[in-house]
Parts: structure tokens; sequence; C-alpha cells
């Protein structure tokens, strides 16, 4: 187990050099934006950050900067990774994302919304402003950007898990998730 916490600790030490990065760039092009999934909760549900493990970056974009996020994405040097089976404008009409690559490799998504899909958009009639309105700005500030807040953070790590995953990608990490936000709180159940 400590070969594997040393190994997920320095991995995340990428991500999360990387995504000072890209705070950084945002804050210089006026991106708004949120955490999503590990990098949030790494550093709000987890004592401390290192132990979240995290296979990318997941970032929201608040609705209209999209296009300001892919240009500051472009400048840093990222590629947009295009693919047939889900090309961009599909991405945005299920409110899905772009998904850029660094040239080590690293992957950070960038999302039209917290929650994503065509299931989701065409029956649930999710409320994106008064989610982006409940976010909070993340602490530390050096990384900029925003944390939705605590329910809002169960609910889309519950939908992720369930609708997007089917409970089989890593669905026991996103239980221990959604327990340790829910305990940390406040949760205005």
């Amino acid at each position: 187990l400590q070969t594997d916490a040393f190994a997920a600790a320095a991995e995340n030490s990428l991500h999360f050099e990387r995504l000072k990065r890209v705070g950084q760039a945002f804050e210089r092009a006026g991106v708004r934006f949120a955490l999503l999934k590990g990098a949030a909760l790494a550093f709000v549900s987890y004592p401390d950050p290192l132990l979240r493990t995290m296979s990318d970056i997941d970032i929201w974009i608040c609705p209209g900067d999209m296009q300001l996020a892919y240009q500051a994405m472009t400048e840093l040097g990222f590629r947009a990774y295009g693919n047939e089976t889900r090309p961009l404008k599909l991405q945005q009409l299920a409110l899905g994302e772009v998904q850029f690559y660094d040239d080590q490799g690293g992957l950070v998504e960038l999302h039209w919304s917290p929650i994503s899909g065509w299931l989701l958009k065409n029956t649930a009639g999710i409320d994106v402003a008064a989610i982006w309105s409940r976010s909070e700005e993340l602490e530390p500030p050096a990384l900029g950007g925003r944390i939705l807040a605590t329910e809002d953070v169960i609910i889309q790590l519950a939908l992720h898990t369930a609708v997007n995953h089917r409970f089989q990608l890593a669905a026991v990490r996103s239980l221990i998730d959604i327990a340790l936000t829910a305990k940390k709180g406040p949760a205005d159940w």
C-alpha cells in the first residue's frame, strides 16, 4: 500500500501543477470556472489533497466562457482531442466536455455543465445557473476557480457514478467521495 500511496501522491502532484498552470491562464483570460470531481474533492473532502487519486482534471467552464477557455488551453500548449464518436458539436449539445492533452499526456476535460448527458439534459430540468450561483470560491485561492456547494457536489457525484458510469468505473471510490463530502459538510439535506 505504501508504494501505491507514493505513486498516487506523485501523480497527483503532476495534476496539481497542471491545474495551477491552467487556473492561472484562466484567471488571466477572465475565464470563470469551477473544479469538479477529483480535483475539487481533493481540496474539500479529503484530509490531504494527495490522498484522492485522479486520472485527469475536470473543470466546469461558466456558461459563455468556453471559447475563452479553449483559446487559453491552446495558448498553454494543450491539444484538443477530437473523436468521430464524440464530435465537439455533439458534446456541446449534450452538455459534455472537451478533452485537452498536454505534451506529457496529461488530460484536462473542460465541461459545459457539471451534469452531463442526454438523459439528464432532457429529463431532469437541471438549473445550471442556480448551481453556479451556489458555488463558492475555492480554497486555497492560489488555484483560482470555484467549488460546487456541498449538496451539488453530492448530487453531481451520485449522478455521474450511477448514470454516466452505471456503477462500473471506480464506484467504490465514488461512494467514498460522497461519504467524505457529506461528512465534511455542511449539507442542507
